[in-house]
């Protein structure tokens, strides 16, 4: 089971994320929900750090991905960073609602 959480600050802003464990759904190297979570979840931490130049505190190993996103004082990048990772969240969800024996999400407002 992958077991993801996000985490919103008060005003909302996704400011951390964690996933943690495999899937199960197939053997390693073959395991498209896996596959499918770490494109997802990767993809907008490269972004965040390469593209727009967020200096992020990311924690990753087998099977975990912890990604914690800095204040922004700019709106601007703010609002990229906030586009960034609302798709991801939709993205994780509509997985989690596709197959929820291997995926689930919760969200935990600070």
């Amino acid at each position: 089971m992958i077991n993801i959480e996000i985490n919103r600050n008060y005003i909302g802003n996704v400011n951390r994320f964690t996933v943690d464990g495999h899937s199960g759904y197939e053997e390693s190297g073959k395991d498209i929900i896996c596959a499918s979570v770490s494109t997802a979840t990767q993809s907008v931490v490269l972004g965040m750090s390469e593209i727009l130049g967020i200096r992020l505190n990311i924690i990753i190993d087998d099977g975990h991905l912890e990604c914690e996103i800095p204040e922004i004082s700019d709106q601007l990048v703010l609002e990229k960073v906030n586009f960034l990772l609302e798709t991801m969240v939709l993205t994780l969800y509509q997985m989690a609602s596709e197959y929820p024996d291997y995926v689930k999400m919760l969200e935990v407002e600070e």
